[in-house]
């Protein structure tokens, strides 16, 4: 039950008349998403009635006696997001390129997936890459860094038991190379009871620094300064220290020059003439030719989103039917 228009990331209108029918009736509304894949929750922030997203990615059929156990407070939720939420699909680095129109479809966006191109081209999201609440709070404090480790202090300073997970992401302060702004090389969680603080080492190895040289056909390092940069989430940097590191003096890959768009990572709009001087070839033709042999349930995947989404959100009520046959039994 979708409007002409609509995308998968959306809730169809049946869903989004439940979330507003709840809202006008309760003054305190916290929303379950029992699935894994973000999609888009712009009314999260048009209805003050809610005042919190319990996300329960594959719970299975006890999955519900865990949220009872976290809703109740009897257990702190320690969850991060592993990706990020958007708030518009329009928003999202394949919303230009994908689904294809031809016959291929064309990753113009490169290496800018996810919070690697939200943080790069600074686009504001609902949940960043890393995000969780939990019921108590988390200090960092004493960060010592190099080109091996980072060292860092943790403190719970709430009047809970918790678990944090700590990240450490790496970003290049004069890359030769178009990379990310802030890249994830690891993390920790941490259990920590009300009070209480330990010293985190979070290792860095020998993948840390490196990336790919078309030119040379193996890893590299860029040699120059990056900052280390720890924090509750991507967007949520606590703390930051610096590190100069030798580089392995490859020849560049690319001639950036050519390659604005990569270069200041806004990949929304990325011309044929860019993305053939970053392919180092013309681009493929992916016309289609010819008269297209597709099955009806295929054609109206690819022809009519809305037909498309309908197939494919019948089969998921199959299998949701099936998994509540199961679970009554």
């Amino acid at each position: 039950d979708w409007d002409e228009g609509d995308h998968f990331l959306q809730l169809d209108n049946r869903e989004e008349e439940m979330v507003d029918l709840v809202c006008q009736n309760f003054d305190k509304v916290i929303v379950v998403y029992n699935g894994a894949n973000a999609f888009e929750m712009g009314w999260v922030n048009e209805h003050p009635q809610i005042k919190g997203v319990l996300l329960c990615p594959g719970t299975g059929q006890s999955g519900f006696t865990g949220f009872g156990r976290v809703v109740s407070g009897e257990v702190n939720p320690s969850g991060k997001l592993s990706e990020s939420y958007p708030l518009r699909y329009e928003d999202t680095p394949s919303a230009p390129y994908f689904p294809a129109k031809q016959r291929t479809v064309e990753y113009r966006e490169g290496l800018y997936m996810g919070y690697r191109y939200f943080e790069t081209a600074k686009v504001p999201v609902l949940f960043p890459f890393g995000y969780g609440l939990s019921y108590t709070s988390f200090a960092y404090s004493d960060l010592q860094v190099s080109e091996t480790e980072v060292r860092f202090t943790l403190t719970n300073t709430g009047d809970r038991d918790g678990a944090e997970v700590a990240q450490l992401y790496v970003s290049a302060q004069n890359p030769s190379v178009y990379r990310p702004a802030k890249e994830l090389k690891g993390f920790a969680k941490v259990f920590l009871r009300a009070g209480e603080r330990k010293t985190v080492t979070i290792p860095l190895d020998d993948k840390a620094f490196r990336n790919f040289n078309v030119k040379t056909n193996r890893f590299e390092i860029d040699g120059g300064e990056y900052e280390l940069l720890v924090g509750a989430s991507v967007a949520d940097i606590r703390l930051s220290g610096s590190v100069t590191v030798k580089g392995t003096n490859a020849p560049a890959p690319y001639d950036m020059d050519k390659l604005p768009s990569y270069r200041s990572g806004d990949i929304k709009h990325v011309s044929d003439a860019e993305f053939a001087a970053l392919l180092g070839h013309p681009i493929p033709d992916g016309s289609w030719s010819g008269t297209l042999q597709l099955s009806g349930r295929a054609r109206s995947l690819f022809y009519d989103p809305i037909a498309g989404r309908r197939s494919v959100r019948a089969m998921a009520g199959a299998r949701s039917r099936r998994t509540h046959s199961f679970a009554a039994a």
